[in-house]
C-alpha cells in the first residue's frame, strides 16, 4: 500500500498518518510532537535520526552602558531557566550586578553567574570591574525567578554593550565552584604522595646549595633569632698529657696555669702503704697542708709485687678546673697531710685540656 492516510470511521476527515518502511515496505504510524491545535512547534529530528529537545529562547534585549546607574529594567524570564549576558564595545571601568526576582520585580535579590571563558563565579552578583574593552559573558542559572535585571554600579567612560537573553535549558550550565583562599581542603594526600611545590606563601623556597645537592630546601635565619653557630667546621681539641713520678716530697706541682678540664687520670702505687693523689683548683703548685684540694684520690699499696692502681671513672665531659690544675701526692687521706712518699713510689698520667 503506498503512503497514505488511512481513513477512521470515526467521524468524516478523520485519518491516520502512515508511512511505508524502505526495507520490509511495512506500513508504520507517523507521530509528531508538537502543538496539535495549530501543527506549530514541531519537534524535529537531525541528520543523524536523533529527536532534538530544544528550549525556547528567547530575544535578546540590548543595554548600553554610559553610566554608573544604567539598567535594563526588569525582565520577565517565566519559562526559562538561564539567562546568558554579554558585554562588548570599547569602555573602561564597568561593573555589572545580576538580580532575580520572584515577585515580579518588587524585591531583587544577587545572583551568581559563571563567566564563561573562565572558571571565576561572580561574588555577591557582581562582576568586578571587567578588564577594559573585553568582550565577555556569563550563564545565570535563575532556577523559578520570574524577573531578571543587569544594572551598572560602576562606570569610568566609553560604552559597554551589553545583551540579555533567556532560555530553558534541559541541564543547569555547568557549576563552577571557587574555594575560599586558605579555607578549604580537597581531598587528602595518599600516604608517601611527593608534591611539587613551587612556591610556599608566595615565597620560592632556596635549593640546591650544598653538599647535599638539588632537593634539600634551604633555611634563612630570621635576623631576631637568637645567636648561634651553623654549618661551622670545627675540630675537637686534642688533650694534652701530663705524668708525675713522685719525688721524696708531697709532690706539689702546677699542672697548668689556667682553666683546663680533667679528661682521664690513672695513678699506680709500688709502695706498702696507700697513697693519696690530689687535685687542686689553682693556678700555681698548691701550699700542700694549706690549699684545700678539690678532688683526693686514694692509690691502694702494692699486694705480692703488684702496683696498686687507681682508675677513677671521670666520664665524658671530665672535672672542670677553672682556675687552673695542681697536683700533690701525699701519704694520708686528710687535706691538711704533709706526709712525704718515697722517690719513684707512685707515677700519675692524666689527659686534660691544652
Amino acid at each position: 500500500m503506498a503512503d497514505s492516510s488511512v481513513p477512521i470511521t470515526a467521524g468524516a476527515g478523520t485519518n491516520i498518518d502512515t508511512r511505508t518502511t524502505a526495507g520490509t515496505g511495512d506500513h508504520r504510524q507517523v507521530v509528531t510532537l508538537g502543538d496539535p491545535s495549530t501543527d506549530a512547534n514541531v519537534a524535529t529530528v537531525n541528520a543523524n535520526g536523533a529527536l532534538l529537545v530544544q528550549g525556547p529562547q528567547s530575544a535578546a534585549t540590548a543595554l548600553s552602558v554610559t553610566t554608573s546607574s544604567s539598567s535594563t529594567g526588569t525582565l520577565s524570564c517565566t519559562g526559562y531557566n538561564v539567562a546568558t549576558v554579554t558585554i562588548t564595545g570599547t569602555y573602561a571601568g564597568i561593573n555589572l550586578t545580576f538580580e532575580a526576582s520572584t515577585d515580579g520585580g518588587a524585591t531583587w535579590v544577587p545572583i551568581n553567574g559563571a563567566q564563561l571563558d573562565a572558571g571565576v563565579v561572580t561574588a555577591g552578583g557582581a562582576t568586578g570591574v571587567i578588564t577594559s574593552n573585553a568582550s565577555r559573558g556569563w550563564d545565570i542559572a535563575i532556577g523559578a525567578a520570574d524577573s531578571f535585571r543587569v544594572r551598572s554600579t560602576a562606570f569610568t567612560s566609553g560604552a559597554g554593550a551589553v545583551r540579555v537573553a533567556f532560555q530553558t535549558l534541559p541541564y543547569e550550565p555547568a557549576p563552577v565552584a571557587q574555594l575560599a583562599a586558605g579555607t578549604n581542603i580537597v581531598g587528602a594526600l595518599v600516604a608517601n604522595q611527593s608534591a611539587n611545590v613551587a612556591q610556599i606563601n608566595a615565597v620560592t623556597p632556596l635549593m640546591g646549595n650544598g653538599i647535599t645537592g638539588t632537593g634539600s630546601q634551604r633555611v634563612t635565619i630570621a635576623s631576631d633569632n637568637t645567636a648561634f653557630s651553623v654549618n661551622a667546621a670545627t675540630t675537637p681539641a686534642q688533650p694534652t698529657t701530663s705524668a708525675v713520678n713522685s719525688a721524696a716530697t708531697t709532690n706539689a706541682t702546677a699542672v697548668k696555669g689556667s682553666a683546663g678540664t680533667v679528661y682521664a687520670l690513672t695513678a699506680c702505687n709500688t709502695g706498702a702503704a696507700a697513697a693519696y693523689v690530689k687535685l687542686y683548683n689553682k693556678a700555681t703548685a698548691p701550699t700542700v697542708g694549706t690549699d684545700i684540694p678539690e678532688m683526693i684520690i686514694p692509690v691502694p699499696a702494692a699486694a705480692s709485687g703488684v702496683p696498686g692502681v687507681a682508675n677513677p671513672n671521670i666520664g665524658f665531659s671530665g672535672f672542670r678546673f677553672p682556675l687552673g690544675l695542681g697536683i700533690a701526692i701525699t701519704g694520708a687521706a686528710v687535706h691538711t697531710d704533709t706526709t712525704a712518699i718515697a722517690a719513684g713510689q707512685v707515677k700519675v698520667k692524666l689527659s686534660r685540656t691544652v
